[in-house]
C-alpha cells in the first residue's frame, strides 16, 4: 500500500512540474553580432510572455 501512495505521488508532482514549464506564444528574435553577415554567429532571443510566479 505505500508503494502505491508513493508512486502516485511521484506522478502527480511530475505532472505538476511538467505544466509548469510550458511557455505559450514566446517572442523569438535572431540576433547577429555581424550585420551584414548572416551566416555567422546567431543567436535566438527567448522572451516569454509572462515571469513566472514564485
Amino acid at each position: 500500500m505505500n508503494r502505491l501512495v508513493i508512486l502516485l505521488l511521484t506522478f502527480l508532482l511530475f505532472g505538476i512540474n511538467c505544466n509548469a514549464q510550458k511557455v505559450y506564444n514566446p517572442k523569438i528574435e535572431k540576433v547577429f553580432l555581424d550585420e551584414k553577415d548572416t551566416t555567422k554567429n546567431c543567436y535566438t532571443i527567448l522572451y516569454p510572455t509572462k515571469l513566472p510566479a514564485f
